[in-house]
């Protein structure tokens, strides 16, 4: 005769059982989860990228508009920006993922007493060579840490938003947002190289607002 007792147990030791399966199974599946996560948001820093940076290894600086490459240290920066600057230095920098292929570049701030003579140098490492990029001082304004940034000419004809990508032909800077005019009035809008009206435009520039600044080190390394 069967023993419902033992039945009743058995059950309860099953059902049991299925219960903390569950619970593993749903552990192990957010735990997996989080590690993609993690796996998916962290960068690497290049080890060439910070001796570049602490002067102990030479760079190839994109001389002549990036016709040309020179080799350079850089300590020679300031002096490339500006050779009548005496003042002309390496404010500070950034260490972002600006292509998110998962390796950082670094965003170099240069400056000296006349502010529109300094600007910014982008260090791009590839094929274990570190390619250094001039840009002007109305770029990376407002840096975020997905790798987009604020710019305008000084004309006051244009302005946007726009992120920074690398081709075998150097660097390549692409709008998100853009608002284009005369003496800073604006008349032609585009999102994502589609035309936009004022208010859309408006709506993007303050959710681009909302995104998080990259955070800025002084220089040099300590």
């Amino acid at each position: 005769m069967m023993d419902l007792a033992a039945v009743k147990e058995t059950g309860k030791s099953e059902f049991g059982g299925g219960v903390v399966m569950k619970k593993l199974i749903t552990l192990v599946l957010a735990l997996v989860g989080v590690l993609a996560l993690v796996s998916c948001s962290s960068n690497s820093t290049p080890a060439n990228m910070q001796d570049v940076l602490k002067g102990n290894q030479p760079f190839y600086y994109a001389a002549n508009g990036g016709s040309d490459f020179a080799s350079v240290n850089i300590a020679d920066i300031p002096s490339l920006f500006n050779s009548d600057d005496a003042y002309m230095a390496i404010q500070n920098y950034a260490m972002i993922d600006l292509d998110g292929d998962g390796s950082e570049e670094a965003v170099v701030f240069v400056c000296g007493v006349a502010g529109d003579t300094g600007g910014y140098l982008v260090l791009h490492s590839s094929d274990d060579h570190v390619y250094g990029y001039r840009t002007d001082y109305r770029t990376f304004e407002n840096l975020k840490t997905d790798g987009t940034f604020i710019y305008s000419d000084d004309l006051g004809s244009k302005e946007g938003v726009a992120t920074i990508g690398f081709t075998q032909d150097g660097l390549v800077i692409t709008d998100v947002l853009s608002a284009t005019g005369q003496a800073y009035t604006m008349d032609n809008f585009m999102i994502n190289g589609k035309k936009a009206t004022q208010e859309e435009y408006n709506a993007e520039k303050e959710n681009q607002d909302l995104k998080n600044n990259v955070e800025w080190h002084e220089y040099p390394i300590s």
